[in-house]
């Protein structure tokens, strides 16, 4: 049985709580039993549990927690919300929606590596088009009321500069293509059974290899035109 697609487009990433068949053999090594189940998801992402029935008969069981990541969730985020980000780059002349997506993983990403805490409390998805806020696509989409602007700290503003000044003359299409080369989305487009949700240790660890690179070439340019 071929696997069934649970990620990376926009129906089952946008909803606040979905249910979605999964085949068979993930669950049997989940749940040591065989047949079809259900992801019971939370927050559009991760998934609380799954529901499933055995063959040959038995009541439906359920194993609950499974594929949610745990390892960043007490990292604390700033006030903000992706959307006051997003109004911030569109200021600064971002109107492409891909273009602004991939930007608002950037920012995420360095201001993770910068300061060990995220630029905005959502998260960001590995849809097939690169890295998604999804929660901001689908307000936007729906027309839905956006969140109450929070405080915009100086780190965030810093941080949006920087990240417009290094990516902001790329194409949304080259962004996409960029970000299909980097692990944060290749790791979790690659192991999205479960969710999409693109772990946030995982971009700051990225981000930070990103850092340390970007400091040796500042060294090794600085090296080149010292005096012998």
């Amino acid at each position: 049985m071929a696997a069934d697609t649970l990620a990376g487009d926009a129906s089952s990433s946008e909803a606040r709580r979905t249910r979605s068949w999964v085949p068979s053999a993930p669950l049997a090594a989940v749940a040591k039993g065989r047949g079809r189940g259900f992801l019971d998801r939370a927050g559009g992402a991760n998934v609380r549990s799954i529901t499933f029935c055995l063959e040959g008969g038995g009541p439906p069981q359920t194993v609950g927690a499974v594929g949610v990541s745990g390892s960043d969730s007490a990292m604390t985020s700033t006030p903000c919300h992706a959307h006051d980000v997003a109004r911030k780059l569109r200021d600064r002349g971002v109107d492409e929606v891909k273009k602004l997506h991939k930007l608002l993983y950037y920012v995420q990403g360095w201001h993770l590596a910068e300061h060990g805490v995220p630029a905005f409390e959502e998260d960001v998805a590995a849809w097939e088009m690169g890295p998604v806020i999804a929660d901001l696509w689908a307000d936007e989409k729906h027309r839905r009321p956006q969140p109450t602007a929070g405080e915009m700290p100086s780190t965030v503003l810093e941080v949006i500069e920087r990240v417009v000044e290094r990516y902001g003359a790329m194409s949304g299409r080259a962004l996409e293509e960029k970000t299909h080369r980097e692990a944060p989305w290749v790791d979790r487009w690659n192991d999205r059974l479960f969710t999409d949700r693109i772990d946030r240790t995982a971009m700051r660890d990225w981000f930070l290899l990103q850092r340390d690179a970007d400091a040796a070439r500042a060294r090794r340019r600085e090296h080149a035109v010292m005096p012998r």
